[in-house]
């Protein structure tokens, strides 16, 4: 169907709009994220992860072909089921999903729907798992380098939890106090060197920040050494963590180390005013005064001593003190740079909430919304992997949103003939110097 519009007294001439043109797409730097989905294979890889019950007689889109079409909608940022209408006959999602053999429609909303309803508990369950094998598989090189020069590894681990609100009847979607609503509470455990997702899972609103993280955490673990005997952890996290059993469990992990923060009290203010401390370090920069100290401190339900370095920082303000619980060997000054560094995980919950759908949770049933937000990860983890691609200075630092702007928006005309698929593309797109580079590599 075409449709045609005509606008007058805009410019000196009258202005008019065809919708004639089948064979265009306005997302066609999609296609630059095929190699990347065929690299890490995640389609295949769910698809094996998640039973399909439909009668192979009646079935006529696969179950590789959904996740690859949810996948590509999630990449555009397309990210409700209605979209699937709209765009089932968009060229590059077909050649995306289907391929250049295949001039069929997509997968309708209703079908879309009815994929998320069938997915289980213990599918999520396996699909975080997923993550952390592909976490693994896109650090391979430089972990197998470090194996070789050090004879262990290294994984800085930065978790955090953050609320996704919701505005329905969806199921553990509780109030929560301190967001002040109804939500979600997932995890996200990043690296914090540079930045991949290790992996995150979605849990009730009104759990605690450790709950069930010692489990996923102890599969991590298992995962990981599964492939390297010889790994050291560091574990950064903010005071929302600070529960005596989770120290427990991370004093007793080999080659553990942690930084976590602790939220102020009376016991602690005491001992800062009473001058409990040790290993003075003093800087002054731009009229802001800080000091670093630290002390052995046991609160009530703790059953022994542990490390805490403050800093105390006076400006023209006032004064505010920071508490960082540590097991670590540096210097006040040194731990409190380490633990600063868990920024990191701050914009991978940003890029994954905001621009890779992972706050997109409408659906009614927990375990669809956890399936939904599993989608949201494996979205991130191709953005990740696409400017790991992208020549270096261009766009480390940029996020999901403006990669998705400047390299997926492009308006192309494809052509599929019987020997070729031709992509016609503006001369004047700021990207097109990158297409050779990426489908190289």
């Amino acid at each position: 169907m075409t449709e045609n519009l005509l606008f007058k007294d805009i410019f000196e001439k009258n202005l008019e709009i065809e919708f004639t043109k089948s064979d265009m797409s306005s997302d066609t730097g999609l296609l630059l994220f095929r190699p990347i989905l065929s690299k890490l294979n995640i389609a295949t890889k769910m698809s094996d992860i998640l039973h399909d019950p439909r009668n192979p007689l009646y079935i006529q889109h696969s179950q590789n072909e959904l996740i690859e079409q949810r996948l590509a909608m999630m990449i555009c940022g397309y990210n409700d089921h209605n979209d699937n209408d709209y765009l089932r006959n968009d060229p590059a999602f077909k050649l995306f999903s289907k391929g250049s053999n295949s001039q069929a429609e997509l997968a309708s909303t209703p079908t879309m729907f009815r994929f998320d309803d069938r997915v289980t508990l213990s599918e999520c369950k396996k699909l975080v798992e997923l993550q952390v094998q592909l976490y693994i598989e896109r650090n391979i090189k430089r972990f197998d380098k470090e194996f070789k020069k050090k004879g262990f590894i290294s994984i800085d681990m930065h978790a955090d939890p953050t609320d996704i609100q919701t505005y329905g009847g969806q199921q553990l979607a509780l109030y929560n106090t301190h967001y002040s609503g109804n939500c979600f509470l997932p995890m996200v455990i990043a690296d914090g060197i540079n930045g991949d997702l290790i992996c995150a899972f979605l849990r009730p609103g009104t759990k605690h920040a450790c709950w069930c993280l010692q489990s996923v955490l102890t599969r991590i673990f298992k995962i990981i050494e599964k492939k390297y005997k010889n790994v050291h952890y560091n574990f950064k996290a903010d005071s929302g963590f600070q529960k005596e059993a989770f120290f427990n469990f991370l004093e007793k992990k080999e080659h553990m180390t942690f930084e976590i923060a602790l939220a102020t009290n009376k016991s602690l203010e005491k001992l800062i005013q009473g001058g409990y401390h040790d290993n003075f370090e003093i800087t002054f920069e731009d009229n802001v005064l800080k000091i670093y100290q630290e002390f052995g401190y046991k609160a009530e339900n703790w059953t022994r001593f542990r490390r805490v370095v403050v800093k105390i920082e006076i400006n023209r303000h006032g004064q505010t003190i920071r508490y960082v619980m540590t097991n670590e060997q540096m210097t006040p000054l040194e731990t409190f740079e380490s633990y600063y560094q868990r920024c990191n995980v701050e914009n991978r919950i940003k890029e994954l909430k905001s621009y890779s759908g992972g706050d997109r949770l409408s659906a009614h049933d927990f375990s669809s919304n956890f399936f939904r937000f599993n989608l949201a990860c494996f979205v991130l983890v191709t953005f990740q992997e696409f400017k790991k691609k992208l020549p270096s200075g261009t766009h480390e630092t940029s996020y999901v949103s403006t990669i998705r702007e400047k390299f997926i928006k492009i308006a192309g005309i494809i052509k599929i003939s019987t020997r070729r698929v031709l992509i016609e593309l503006s001369t004047n797109h700021p990207s097109n110097k990158f297409w050779g580079p990426l489908f190289s590599t």
